[in-house]
């Protein structure tokens, strides 16, 4: 399935995920291997991010989601499923936080 299908596919899974009424905050990076291509999966699940609703911003090798639970579990559930070569793997790394007493 080409990428802009696959990125557009993505943001109506996560616009039509209910709401939890649960904030949360995360941060994670996508690592897309085995494809040659491996750069334009990642910059294409960027532009997703950005679009998703939920983005927060770009860090040093990760990004940062805030946002209802709900969407922000879909992104990522989005990015993981929907970036990559279906024969190579793709591995997150996923830190959340939500109800934290400090500002998140």
């Amino acid at each position: 399935v080409p990428l802009d299908e696959r990125k557009r596919a993505a943001l109506g899974a996560v616009r039509s995920t209910p709401s939890t009424d649960q904030a949360v905050a995360a941060q994670f990076s996508l690592y897309v291997m085995g494809t040659g291509d491996h750069m334009d999966e990642i910059y294409g699940c960027i532009d997703f991010l950005k679009q998703s609703g939920v983005f927060d911003r770009s860090k040093n090798f990760c990004t940062r989601l805030r946002g209802d639970a709900g969407a922000v579990f879909a992104t990522l559930n989005e990015a993981f499923c929907r970036f990559g070569s279906g024969a190579g793997h793709v591995t997150l790394d996923i830190t959340i936080s939500a109800n934290s007493p400090t500002a998140v």
